[in-house]
């Protein structure tokens, strides 16, 4: 549903498709969209539901998601990946997924909902990276 827009924002920063990471951050991104909840908990919701998804381990799309966050970090667009994630530092998997589900979300004008602003509040503070 999503999947178009996710992945024009994933290449913009610097995503690249070889990654499984890539395909993790998508299906994961995608989810929380869909699901609007405002509150995910990374390792018990979101890890879980993507390791599912690909047939693969929690621990396994723990590793891919953070090579994608450190390729992009390094290889791409850092500037970008510091104004969505609002750090000026690397994010953990849990921030860029927050930061990136905050911009998709307002890109989707979907912040009107409560939820939604109480992620992005919550995110924009660096409160937690486990959860968002």
């Amino acid at each position: 549903m999503y999947q178009h827009l996710i992945s024009a924002v994933l290449d913009r920063i610097g995503g690249n498709v070889c990654y499984m990471g890539y395909g993790y951050c998508l299906t994961g991104l995608e989810y929380m969209l869909v699901s609007r909840k405002g509150h995910f908990r990374i390792t018990s919701d979101i890890y879980p539901m993507i390791a599912e998804a690909h047939n693969t381990s929690v621990s396994n799309v723990e590793r891919n998601i953070r090579t994608m966050v450190d390729a992009c970090w390094y290889d791409g667009d850092r500037e970008l990946i510091q104004r969505i994630c609002h750090r000026k530092h690397k994010p953990s998997n849990g921030a860029f997924l927050a930061g990136l589900y905050s911009h998709l979300a307002r890109q989707l004008h979907l912040m009107d909902k409560p939820a939604c602003r109480a992620a992005a509040a919550a995110e924009k503070s660096g409160k937690g990276s486990g959860d968002f």
